[in-house]
């Protein structure tokens, strides 16, 4: 299938506020066609699954495998699922999920710093396969 983004104008600089990047995201979502939120969904999912990309195991294999809905969303098509989380597969010991949770998350991607905070367990799965949830991710600006 054909990426929907590849038909986007590339820009040539980096955005000087807020106000512009939203700009050129709803002008981004307009020429795809995407309904409502979707590629505001699709930008920050893609900025938080490339920021967990930079954890590695010592021989450079990443820790995190993004999976699911969003993973299928953007190889497809963008209408392809309407999905509100991102999948992954974390391939260290439970124990150290968080700390690498935030240790790839503590660098700003460009000029984004991203944020999350904790969220609770399942508690009826067993302690090895209990999903780890990283919840209310948040992508704001920093300014040098």
């Amino acid at each position: 299938m054909k990426d929907p983004f590849a038909m986007l104008p590339v820009k040539s600089r980096t955005p000087s506020s807020t106000g512009i990047l939203d700009q050129w995201v709803t002008q981004a979502q307009r020429l795809i066609g995407a309904r409502g939120e979707r590629t505001r969904w699709v930008l920050a999912s893609t900025i938080v699954a490339a920021a967990l990309q930079r954890a590695h195991m010592h021989d450079g294999t990443p820790l995190f495998v993004v999976k699911g809905g969003v993973f299928i969303e953007r190889a497809l098509d963008l209408r392809a699922r309407a999905t509100k989380d991102l999948d992954t597969l974390f391939r260290g010991a439970v124990a150290e999920f968080e700390r690498t949770v935030d240790s790839a998350l503590a660098e700003p991607w460009g000029v984004l710093e991203i944020k999350w905070r904790r969220s609770s367990t399942p508690a009826r799965t067993p302690i090895d396969r209990r999903p780890r949830r990283i919840s209310g991710c948040e992508i704001s600006w920093t300014w040098s």
